[in-house]
Formats: structure tokens, sequence, C-alpha cells
């Protein structure tokens, strides 16, 4: 099968994802943070909604190592990391904003 060339709508949606990848990845854990605190705050148990986390977060960093401005993880992306891996939801939810 042949390569299927992208029409010039589809060619910028595509663009338009891969431009706001970051900004995806920060509203998913916005997200997750609010699911973290219902999930503890009714006892269900949270280790899928971490793992979610993990991965959220290695595509924030994957997307800020990969970014033109130079590169390197921002302040904000060390404090979400520490906040994952210390299973805090408040401080994930402080340092999503």
């Amino acid at each position: 099968m042949g390569k299927r060339e992208l029409s010039d709508k589809q060619r910028k949606i595509v663009n338009r994802y891969y431009d706001h990848r970051g900004a995806i990845a920060s509203s998913k854990l916005q997200e997750l943070a609010s699911e973290l605190f219902l999930a503890e705050a009714e006892g269900k148990k949270t280790d899928a909604l971490w793992s979610r986390v993990d991965k959220a977060l290695a595509q924030l960093e994957k997307e800020a190592s990969s970014s033109p401005e130079g590169g390197g993880a921002p302040p904000a992306l060390a404090k979400l990391r520490h906040a994952a891996e210390a299973r805090d939801v408040g401080k994930l939810a402080a340092a999503a904003r």
C-alpha cells in the first residue's frame, strides 16, 4: 500500500495537535488530580490513576526536552515529579495549575 496523503485541513489539525501537546498533557494532569482526589475520598484504589499521572509527566518532560526554547525541564515539572513520587494529591493539584 502506498503512503496516504493528508488534505490541507487534516495536516493543519495534526500540526495543531503536535504544537499543543504540552498544554494537552498539562490539562490531563489537572483532570487526573481531580480524579485522584475523588478516588481517595471514596476509598477507591488509586494505583491506576497514579500510573496515568506518571505517563502524563513523561509526556510533559519529553515535550519540554524537545522544545526549541532551550530544552531541559522547567521548575514546575520538578514540582510535579516530586508530588507524583510522594503520591501527594494536594501538591500535584497545586503544581498542575
